[in-house]
């Protein structure tokens, strides 16, 4: 089946009736007319894709509030349209009885994503997350985006209450450009097992969410290279095993706990003030902290904003001047 809009400067709405659903044995293709054409819409009922679903085009996208559910019982393939910026997707609901489902290509949403049951196999695909919207159910994912292409709109992701979304890949996080409003992760865990990357020196993403950094191996972690601008969620260094290499200038406004793990620095230069009396970290000369004798090591740690660091961390953290 193909929801295939042969106007593309036209926005086309699909209704499902409300209570209706959709079934599609075979392959579900949805295009909304080529590229950089306007943005179609599925609407209201259920669309229930037991075999591949395949994005078609890089245009508007198909977005809707009516459920694309991925229900089928086999092996399935989601192949995206290969774009970090344009597409869409109706609300997703991965709802597999039992089979497995393979992402592909790059996987665009600006609407719900829930996962409700079935094995998800990521492979090498990236899934955009690219507006508002809600993450629910604990799972897996490979190089996970979140990246708002509106820079003067402030932008909430939620993370449902106990839900902990991973990224196997690489993590990205963008505002959405320079001097963009700071966005938002709030609520639940975002878990980084792979490397993560703040691709922009915007407003940053905060939020109350969790950023995780459990990885066993090897990550970087790679600031937007500004200290006035940028921000994190709050972090929670918690590695099983591997060692965390920090680069480039890491600013947050957030909460900094260290619990587990081996972290090092590879940069050179950069200022860092801590005034004790209000928990601010900002610019005033070059400092190194380091924490002895378990291998932690911050040659160049940046912290900018109000903070809490949890008390072994601090305790365990020894101030040394080279040079103001």
């Amino acid at each position: 089946m193909t929801f295939n809009d042969s106007l593309p400067a036209t926005n086309v709405v699909y209704t499902i009736n409300a209570g209706t659903v959709l079934s599609v044995n075979g392959t579900l293709t949805l295009s909304s007319g080529g590229p950089n054409v306007a943005a179609d819409v599925i609407n209201t009922g259920t669309l229930n894709a037991l075999g591949d679903i395949t994005v078609a085009d890089t245009g508007g996208g198909m977005g809707g509030n009516a459920i694309l559910q991925i229900g089928g019982a086999g092996t399935q393939t989601l192949t995206g349209a290969g774009s970090t910026t344009l597409g869409n997707l109706p609300t997703i609901n991965i709802a597999k009885p039992s089979g497995t489902l393979n992402l592909a290509s790059t996987i665009r949403t600006s609407n719900n994503w829930t996962y409700t049951s079935g094995t998800i196999n990521p492979g090498s695909s990236t899934v955009v997350f690219a507006a508002s919207l809600t993450i629910t159910g604990t799972h897996t994912l490979g190089n996970v985006m979140f990246n708002d292409i509106l820079p003067a709109t402030g932008t909430t992701y939620t993370i449902a209450a106990g839900t902990t979304l991973s990224a196997s890949g690489t993590l990205t996080l963008s505002s959405g450009g320079i001097n963009a409003s700071g966005d938002a992760i709030n609520t639940g865990t975002l878990n980084a097992l792979g490397d993560v990357t703040i691709a922009d020196s915007g407003g940053g993403i905060g939020g109350t969410a969790t950023l995780q950094i459990g990885g066993n191996g090897n990550q970087n972690f790679t600031g937007g290279g500004s200290a006035t601008l940028g921000n994190l969620p709050r972090v929670n260094i918690a590695k099983t095993g591997g060692t965390l290499t920090l680069l480039s200038i890491l600013r947050t406004a957030s909460n900094w706990i260290y619990t587990s793990g081996t972290i090092k620095s590879r940069n050179e230069h950069r200022r860092l003030r801590r005034d004790f009396d209000d928990h601010r970290f900002a610019h005033a000369g070059q400092r190194d902290l380091q924490r002895q004798p378990a291998g932690v090591e911050f040659n160049l740690h940046h912290l900018n904003g109000h903070h809490s660091i949890c008390q072994q961390h601090a305790n365990a953290l020894q101030r040394r001047s080279r040079h103001i």
